[in-house]
C-alpha cells in the first residue's frame, strides 16, 4: 500500500513521538514550515508538538493523541516527525494501525523514528520513508534535501537512487528483495516483538550515531542481529553514515561480524545523521548491485 504524492496545498502534519521538541529546535521547525510554503504546502502542528510533560518527553497520552489526531485528518496527506529521542516505542501499542489502512499517508522521518516507520509498514503494509526529520528537513545542504523530497514525493520516481557522495563496495554482489531498516539501535528494539521487520529475503538498512553509540556499542548491537539470525536470511545490506572518530570504522564491524556470510554489503554517507538524506522507502521492492554501487527501486515511491 502507498500513499498518494502531494499535490499543490497538500497538508504535512508534525507531530513529535520521540523526544520533546527544545527552544533551540523551534526555529529549525520554522524553517522547514517557510521552505515548504515556497513549494506550496501547508503545515500542521499536533496540539502537543512542544509538550514536555515528563522532563524528557512529553508523556504517553500526549504523544498518542497527537500521532491519532494527525491519521484520522483526512486533510492531512503526510506525517513528519519533529525529531529524534530514545523512545518513540513508547507509544506503538497505542498507534491506530487500522486507521492508518482507511487514510494512508507518507510518514516520513528517521534516527528513533524508526521503530514508527518499520511498525506501521510490518501492521499495515503502507510503505513508509526514512528520511530527515521535520525539524532538519532543509536544514544546511538545501537543495540536495529538497530535491529529494520533490522527487520522492511530489512526482514519486522508480529507478537508480540518486548519489550525494561516493558509495564503496564492501562485499561484491547483487540482490533484490523489499527495503526495510533504519537506525541500527531502534531495530534492534523491536527484535522479537510483533513489530520487528521480515528480514528474509530482504535488503537491510542501517545507519548509527556515534554521540550515541561507540564502537563497542555498535559492534554490540551488530551482534544482536546475528544472534537473533537477521544476517541469516537478508539478501543485502547498505550501510549509512556513521562518523567514527576511532580509525575503526562501522564497516570494519559489519566486515567481522558478518565474515561466514556472502550477501552484498555496500557503504555510504547518503543517509543517518548526517545533513542530507536520501528518501529510502521502507517496503519498496528493489535491486541492489554491490558490484556497480547501486540501489534501484523497482516501483514508485508513491501512488
Amino acid at each position: 500500500m502507498k500513499a498518494k504524492r502531494l499535490n499543490k496545498n497538500s497538508i504535512i502534519g508534525v507531530c513529535a513521538p520521540s523526544g520533546y521538541v527544545k527552544e533551540k529546535n523551534k526555529e529549525e521547525l520554522d524553517n522547514a514550515q517557510k521552505l515548504l510554503k515556497e513549494l506550496d504546502l501547508e503545515v500542521k502542528y499536533s496540539k502537543n508538538l512542544y509538550s514536555n510533560s515528563l522532563g524528557y518527553s512529553a508523556t504517553v497520552e500526549e504523544k498518542q493523541e497527537d500521532i491519532n489526531f494527525l491519521i484520522k485528518d483526512k486533510s492531512v496527506n503526510a506525517i513528519a516527525f519533529a525529531k529524534g529521542g530514545n523512545n518513540a516505542n513508547s507509544i506503538l501499542d497505542l498507534i491506530d494501525y487500522e486507521d492508518i489502512k482507511k487514510n494512508p499517508k507518507i510518514f516520513f522521518g528517521f534516527s528513533d523514528n524508526t521503530v514508527l516507520l518499520n511498525a506501521i509498514y510490518k501492521m499495515t503494509g503502507l510503505i513508509t520513508y526514512h528520511f530527515t526529520n521535520f525539524k532538519g528537513l532543509f536544514e544546511s545542504e538545501i537543495s540536495f534535501n529538497k530535491e529529494q523530497f520533490i522527487t520522492a514525493f511530489i512526482h514519486g520516481y522508480k529507478g537508480n537512487v540518486k548519489h550525494n557522495s561516493d558509495w564503496v563496495t564492501i562485499r561484491k554482489g547483487k540482490c533484490t528483495g523489499k527495503l526495510i531498516g533504519g537506525n541500527l539501535g531502534s531495530i534492534v528494539k523491536i527484535l522479537n516483538t510483533k513489530y520487528s521487520p521480515i528480514f528474509k529475503n530482504n535488503i537491510l538498512f542501517i545507519e548509527a550515531l556515534s554521540l550515541e553509540d561507540g564502537i563497542e556499542e555498535v559492534s554490540s548491537l551488530l551482534y544482536e542481529l546475528k544472534m537473533n539470525k537477521v544476517f541469516d536470511k537478508i539478501s543485502g545490506l547498505l550501510i549509512g553514515n556513521y562518523d567514527s572518530k576511532s580509525d575503526i570504522q562501522i564497516e570494519d564491524l559489519v566486515s567481522e561480524v558478518t565474515k561466514d556470510y556472502n550477501f552484498p554489503i555496500i557503504k555510504c554517507n547518503d543517509f543517518g545523521h548526517t545533513k542530507t538524506n536520501i528518501v529510502l522507502p521502507i517496503g519498496i521492492k528493489c535491486t541492489m548491485d554491490a558490484d556497480n554501487c547501486e540501489l534501484k527501486f523497482e516501483e514508485n515511491t508513491v501512488r
